[in-house]
């Protein structure tokens, strides 16, 4: 089945930081295509492991949770946080905000689960609707209350569905988005840029040395 987006991601680093702590994760397989924006929480020491973990899982056994066109996303994330939390090296330290995606090729069909603050947004050209809502103590704080790496009741991670998807989707870090809400429009002209080269490029224009936070996104347009 031919793929209906083109996608473009990137990463960059944040000013007070030596390494990137974010990390975008991409897989492709024959009836889906998995996307994730991981940011490392910047506290833990171990941010790093919960990120590496976490892809590997996904690497190794998503094909565990496909069958019939049905994508188990809840119970794949679950399962990667029990592989986070039970590390040998976790210590209670390896911890990340995580925004997943699942787009079921033959039912054009989105699956996600976030923790934390990473969002997820549906974009036409004139609109952005956030799908997803942070998991902070209040809004506009940077406190969160989940996130992968801590021990979490299964109700509390869930996932969204949304059928016949056939808007362009954003994914991405706090570091990005808080450059994107406060100059939306200039965003906007990248994002429906003609060629990817060129939405990278402008997108790039619009975050290097602007961004106060590693700042990480996936871009899928819907083509």
């Amino acid at each position: 089945m031919k793929l209906r987006f083109k996608m473009v991601w990137d990463s960059f680093v944040g000013p007070k930081h030596a390494s990137n702590e974010d990390r975008v994760f991409l897989h492709e397989d024959l009836d889906y295509i998995i996307f994730a924006v991981f940011d490392g929480v910047g506290s833990a020491k171990n941010s790093n492991l919960a990120i590496k973990v976490a892809e590997n899982y996904i690497t190794e056994n998503h094909s565990h949770y496909y069958s019939n066109a049905h994508f188990s996303l809840e119970e794949m994330v679950i399962d990667l946080n029990k592989s986070i939390t039970n590390h040998p090296k976790s210590g209670g330290t390896a911890l990340t905000t995580c925004a997943i995606c699942v787009y079921v090729k033959i039912e054009s069909k989105l699956i996600f689960v976030t923790l934390g603050d990473t969002r997820i947004y549906a974009l036409g050209k004139h609109y952005a609707n956030k799908l997803t809502e942070d998991d902070v103590i209040y809004p506009g704080s940077n406190i969160i209350t989940k996130c992968l790496g801590i021990d979490l009741a299964n109700e509390q991670i869930s996932e969204m569905v949304v059928n016949n998807f056939n808007d362009s989707l954003l994914i991405c870090s706090d570091g990005f988005y808080n450059l994107f809400e406060k100059t939306k429009l200039d965003f906007f002209d990248a994002f429906f840029k003609k060629t990817s080269k060129a939405v990278k490029s402008n997108l790039h224009e619009l975050i290097v040395d602007k961004n106060s936070d590693d700042a990480s996104y996936i871009l899928f347009k819907n083509v």
